[in-house]
This record gives C-alpha cells, sequence and structure tokens, in this order.
C-alpha cells in the first residue's frame, strides 16, 4: 500500500517568520517514506511562505502510522539556486551567508565540522594568548583571567566565553556585488547551520558578527591600552587608603587584554565568497 498522508485537524501555525502544518501518514514503512508523503500532500506555499522541509516520527498511539510536519520558511526569503550565494543582515554588526548546494562539498563538511563545537559558553581560566599587559611592569599571572584577593589569597575567577572563532588572517567577502574587508580577528564565526530542501538542495547559513579594534584606552590613569576586536579585557585592583574620604577604595593596578577566541582560516569555511589575504586592509 502506498502511504498517503492527510492534514491533521487545527494543525496549520503561522507565526511571523515561519509556518508549519501537521499530517498524519499511514503506509509508510520508514520514516523516509513517511517524509515524501508529506512532501507530497503539502502545498509549496503557505501563508506566503515558501515551504522548507518535512519531518516525521513514529506516532505512540497508533501502530504503523507517522506523525509530521511540512515547515515554511520566512516570508520574502530568497529561494537560492544551486551554488548560489547571498548575504543578509549588517556587514558592520551581525551577518548571514547563504549558499546553496547539490552536495556537501569537503569544504563545507569541514564548516559542519567547526559547527558541531557551537552553542554552549566554555569557562576559561586562561586564553589562548595573552595580547597585552599594562602598565610595563605589571603583575605576571601566568595568563590567568580574573585574579581577584580575598584576604591574602589570589583566586583565578575566569571568564565565561561564548562560542565562536575569530579568523586568522585578514579576510576579503565579496557577494552581491559587496565587498567587505577586515583585518584579522575583527569576524567572529557564529556557528553553521544546514538542511535538506524537499528539492533535494541543501542549503547551509554561516551566521557572523563583525567588531572594531580599540587603541589608545585609558582606565583608572593607565594608559595606551590596546584591545584587539573580540579580546577579553580585565583589571586588576589594589586596596588603596582615600585620605579625602577617609576610607579604603578599590584603584585599577594593573589591565590586562587576552584572546579568549580560537583563530581558523575563514578560507576553509566554504562559503565560496570569504577569501584570505596576505596584508592586512
Amino acid at each position: 500500500m502506498a502511504a498517503t498522508a492527510e492534514e491533521q485537524a487545527n494543525s496549520r501555525e503561522l507565526g511571523a517568520t515561519s509556518g508549519r502544518i501537521g499530517y498524519l501518514v499511514t503506509g509508510a514503512a520508514t520514516e523516509a517514506d513517511a517524509r515524501v508523503a508529506i512532501l507530497a500532500a503539502a502545498p509549496s506555499t503557505f501563508g506566503g511562505f515558501t515551504r522548507r522541509d518535512a519531518t516525521a516520527k513514529v506516532s505512540d498511539d497508533i501502530a504503523g502510522t507517522w506523525l509530521g510536519e511540512a515547515t515554511y520558511g520566512a516570508p520574502g526569503a530568497k529561494v537560492l539556486s544551486a551554488g548560489e550565494v547571498t548575504i543578509s543582515g549588517t556587514p558592520g554588526g551581525a551577518f548571514q551567508i547563504r549558499r546553496c548546494s547539490a552536495t556537501l562539498s569537503q569544504t563545507e563538511v569541514l564548516a559542519c565540522l567547526l559547527a558541531t563545537g557551537f552553542g554552549r559558553t566554555t569557562h576559561m581560566t586562561h586564553g589562548f594568548e595573552l595580547l597585552g599587559s599594562y602598565p610595563t611592569g605589571a603583575p605576571d599571572f601566568g595568563g590567568a583571567i580574573n585574579v581577584k584577593r580575598n584576604g591574602d589569597v589570589q583566586e583565578v575567577e575566569g571568564v565565561d566565553v561564548p562560542p565562536g572563532a575569530q579568523n586568522s588572517a585578514a579576510i576579503t567577502i565579496t557577494v552581491n556585488d559587496f565587498t567587505l574587508n577586515l583585518n584579522k580577528g575583527q569576524c567572529l564565526f557564529q556557528g553553521l547551520g544546514w538542511q535538506e530542501r524537499p528539492d533535494g538542495l541543501w542549503e547551509l547559513a554561516w551566521d557572523f558578527s563583525v567588531m572594531a579594534d580599540f587603541h589608545a584606552l585609558e582606565i583608572d590613569g593607565i594608559t595606551g591600552i590596546e584591545q584587539p576586536a573580540w579580546s577579553y579585557l580585565w583589571v586588576f585592583y589594589e586596596t588603596k587608603s582615600d585620605d579625602t574620604a577617609h576610607c579604603l577604595v578599590e584603584r585599577a593596578k594593573a589591565v590586562y587584554v587576552h584572546r579568549v577566541y580560537d583563530a581558523v582560516d575563514f578560507a576553509d569555511l566554504g562559503t565560496g565568497c570569504i577569501n584570505s589575504v596576505e596584508e592586512e586592509p
């Protein structure tokens, strides 16, 4: 018996950015058969959205049946052709690069592997690299982050770092007749999403954010501080006597800047539009 999908009553849901329609599938031997039946029954558009995918799972209530749904993408979202690349968002802030492929190439598999480490905050007590300590002669804590005094004891508190990876070299991103030049470390890769479309093509979406470098900062009289983009800055304080207020106060003794994100070659991410350059722009 051929698998058939029937729309479930009151299953249609429509939101600001997506939609779904629920289905009950009978006669399907596998999840793949159930998914094919849903794609055959579901309309190609719903509420102005484009059908993106279908899912199915075994029903716990009725033997031999499957529960599934067809999902629909954001309004106005362009359906890409094979090999097509597009960019959306604010290239000076957060932006996304989308690409459509017939298959997942080796570089795209690498991007997928990189993305599997995303989604969890990492607690770091030491950075990848101490980029600077200020002023000259600042105490050497061996690269520890957020050292605090607790009486006569010094404790390392560390920092929780959101997932991401920095570009290891200056990069040029060219897509949609737009060129974006970024110095080393200014672009942060925040993860990759991918899905197989009903037409058999794969759609991949890389998420990025951009931050500028900060120069010649001053903190509590400590000058000349350099903070590259996406680095972490912390201040070591010491207790001093405020003779005017007649009390003890905490004042900055030293400032430290750490690289807390791993660095990777963004040309290996497989977007088809990011190129590494030898010299910083």
